[in-house]
């Protein structure tokens, strides 16, 4: 292995791609009567990427090229925003040699945080090609509900459960990925043919009726 003071940074990177090894992925579980999976998220890289950075001497600055912005419309007539971001990321060595790489992504989001997802995502992925860690999933942040995502249980306290309408829009996406569409309007379906109010949260009860009807039309 490398001395963590000394060379390019090409030889810095392939240093932390000799230290980085797997990336363990977390258990995703979406709810009853559906498989639960595996995958690694943005903050697994972080955590695992980020030491190896700091030991090898690579510092990493972001340069935004290009930003785009379109609106977007849930089933539910909520208003959001889809940014499409191409970013320029610059690997610095302490030793003054650096090297450039070039991702594009987009985000979606129904407040404020469009641009912050879509340069999360572009860094996640591009750092996943840089340093090849293979996933072998399709991750669950590659592409999302309008107003939900499929993400790892909470952590905030012991065993504190998704909420029932994040449950039954994970669980239509795990039915229909990576079709966005199509998850929305099979989602939206169960809703109507469980007599469910569009605009209300779901109840446990109806989580379990609304998933339940989405198995059926899916093996019909």
């Amino acid at each position: 292995m490398s001395d963590p003071a000394t060379g390019t940074v090409i030889e810095r990177l392939n240093a932390v791609a000799r230290d980085l090894g797997p990336i363990p992925k977390r258990r995703i579980d979406i709810g009853k009567g559906f498989n639960a999976f595996n995958a690694f998220l943005v903050d697994d890289v972080y955590a695992h990427v980020g030491p190896l950075f700091a030991k090898h001497g690579i510092v990493v600055v972001p340069q935004f090229r290009s930003a785009e912005y379109s609106a977007v419309e849930s089933a539910r007539g909520t208003k959001g925003t889809v940014a499409h971001v191409v970013i320029d990321y610059e690997f610095h060595g302490v030793d003054g040699s650096s090297v450039t790489m070039t991702f594009a992504a987009e985000g979606i989001d129904y407040q404020d945080k469009a641009t912050n997802k879509a340069a999360q995502q572009a860094l996640k992925y591009g750092i996943i090609q840089l340093l090849q860690i293979a996933t072998g999933e399709v991750d669950p942040d590659a592409a999302e509900l309008p107003e939900t995502s499929i993400e790892a249980p909470s952590t905030s306290g012991a065993g504190e459960p998704m909420s029932p309408d994040r449950r039954a829009r994970n669980a239509a996406w795990h039915l229909k990925q990576p079709d966005e569409d199509a998850a929305i309007a099979l989602f939206t379906k169960a809703m109507v043919a469980a007599g469910c109010d569009l605009a209300a949260e779901l109840t446990d009860t109806d989580a379990d009726k609304v998933i339940a009807l989405m198995d059926g039309l899916v093996n019909q």
